[in-house]
C-alpha cells in the first residue's frame, strides 16, 4: 500500500501517514512517484488542499542540500540531447565548497582545533583526536564532509563534449575552486556585480548565491549556444537575481559576423574568441573546432547597461584578450562605482605585454597578479 500510486487517492494516502515525510529512501521514493504522475489539470481532485500539502512537502524533501544517509551518490548525471550530447550533474553536499561559507566554516574549525597545516581533522572527527567540545564537532564533522548545509542542492547543464569548462562544472561545480572562493571574498549579501565573459556560469551561479536576493549578477555571453546553456543553468538553480544578456562587451557598439563553437565535437567550449578569432588556435596551440555557419555577435559597451546598475562593486572580465575593449566601454561606470575589478590578463603573463595594466592606469586602477592564480589580476582605485 505504501508503494502504491498516489494519484487520485489523497485520502486514503494521508491516512496511511504520507504526512510523515522523512529522510528514509521510502518516503523519498514515494515523493519522486508522486511528482512525477501528478498533473496539476487532470488529476482528480487536484486543487485539493491535501494535494498542495502534499506537494510542497515533497518538494521540500527533495530540495534537501544535504543528501539521505543511504545515499552514497550524492551526485547524479543524467544525459540527453537531440542533435549533440547534453550532461546534468545534481550535486548535493559534493565536495569541493561551491559556498564560501563552507571554506569559512572548515577554516574555523581548524583554527580552533589548533591544527598545523599538515595536519587533516579525520583523526579529530574519528575519534582519534579530541579538537572540540561535543556539539561543536558535530557540527565541525559535518562542516568537513560538506552535510552541514552551506551549499545548496545544485544542477548544471553542459554540453557533453566540453572537455574544459563543462567537465569541470560537472566534476566540481566551478571552473578554479580557489578562484570562485576569491570572487566571492570580494562581495557581500546586496552586491553588484558583472560577469564578462560569463561561459556557461561556472562563476555566475556562486556570484549569485553570495550576493543573495537583493544583490544582482549581470551576465554576458556573446555566443548563441554558451549562452543558452548559461541561460538554462540560471533557470535550473532557481537564481531570481541574475540578468543574462547574449552580449560581447566591447568600447563601442559593432557588429561581428564570426564562427561560434561547434558542440557536436570534443571541443574548449571557454576559449572561443570575439576579436581576433583563432588567435588561441595559432599562438597558444588550442584545438577549437568552430561550427559550420557564423553567427552575428552584438558588441556593447557596459555603459550602455548603466541603467539596469543603482550599484556596482564588482566586475569579474574573462574576455580572451578583449579585457581593454570592455574596461574602455565602462569609463561612466567605473568612475561612478569604482568597482573592484578582476581580470584575466593572458597576455602579460605570456610575454610580457603591459597594455592592459597601462590602460587601467588611464582609468585610475592599479593591478596586481592575485596570489596562487595563474593570469588573473585584481585591479583596485588607486
Amino acid at each position: 500500500l505504501c508503494s502504491m500510486r498516489l494519484q487520485g487517492h489523497v485520502s486514503l494516502a494521508l491516512a496511511l501517514g504520507f504526512r510523515c515525510v522523512g529522510a528514509d529512501p521510502l518516503e523519498r521514493r514515494r515523493c519522486e512517484e508522486w511528482l512525477a504522475e501528478h498533473e496539476w489539470t487532470s488529476t482528480e481532485n487536484a486543487h485539493a488542499e491535501e494535494n498542495f500539502q502534499i506537494f510542497q512537502r515533497c518538494l521540500t524533501l527533495l530540495r534537501d542540500p544535504v543528501p539521505p544517509p543511504e545515499d552514497d551518490a550524492a551526485k547524479h548525471v543524467v544525459v540527453a540531447g537531440v542533435h549533440h550530447p547534453m550532461l546534468l550533474s545534481v550535486h548535493r553536499g559534493t565536495m569541493p565548497f561551491f559556498s564560501i561559507d563552507g571554506v569559512r566554516r572548515f577554516d574555523a574549525c581548524r583554527d580552533e582545533a589548533g591544527l598545523k597545516e599538515d595536519e587533516a581533522m579525520d583523526d579529530c572527527c574519528e575519534g582519534r583526536r579530541q579538537c572540540w567540545a561535543p556539539d561543536r564537532a558535530s557540527q565541525c564533522c559535518k562542516g568537513m564532509s560538506n552535510k552541514a548545509g552551506d551549499d545548496p542542492a545544485l544542477m548544471f547543464l553542459a554540453a557533453g563534449l566540453d572537455v574544459h569548462l563543462g567537465s569541470r562544472l560537472r566534476h566540481q561545480k566551478t571552473f578554479n575552486a580557489q578562484e570562485s572562493w576569491a570572487l566571492q571574498s570580494l562581495v557581500e549579501e546586496g552586491c553588484y556585480v558583472v560577469d564578462a565573459g560569463a561561459n556557461i556560469g561556472a562563476y555566475t551561479l556562486p556570484l549569485a548565491h553570495r550576493v543573495g536576493p537583493k544583490g544582482k549578477v549581470f551576465s554576458f555571453e556573446p555566443f548563441r549556444a554558451i549562452f543558452q546553456i548559461l541561460t538554462a543553468n540560471v533557470a535550473l538553480n532557481g537564481l531570481a537575481n541574475v540578468h543574462t544578456f547574449q552580449v560581447a562587451l566591447g568600447e563601442k557598439m559593432e557588429v561581428h559576423h564570426i564562427r561560434g563553437p561547434d558542440l557536436s565535437t570534443y571541443n574548449l567550449l571557454a576559449s572561443f574568441q570575439v576579436h581576433d578569432q583563432g588567435y588561441s588556435d595559432q599562438e597558444r596551440k588550442w584545438t577549437m573546432k568552430y561550427a559550420d555557419d557564423p553567427e552575428y555577435i552584438q558588441v556593447s559597451p557596459l555603459d550602455a547597461y548603466a541603467p539596469w546598475m543603482t550599484r556596482l562593486d564588482l566586475i569579474k572580465v574573462d574576455v580572451e584578450d578583449m579585457e581593454g575593449s570592455v574596461l574602455l566601454g565602462a569609463k561612466g561606470l567605473l568612475q561612478k562605482f569604482r568597482p573592484k575589478v578582476w581580470v584575466e590578463n593572458a597576455k602579460l603573463f605570456e610575454k610580457d605585454d603591459r597594455t592592459f595594466l597601462n590602460t587601467m592606469a588611464t582609468l585610475g586602477y592599479a593591478c596586481d597578479k592575485y596570489p596562487g592564480m595563474d593570469w588573473e589580476l585584481l585591479c583596485l582605485p588607486s
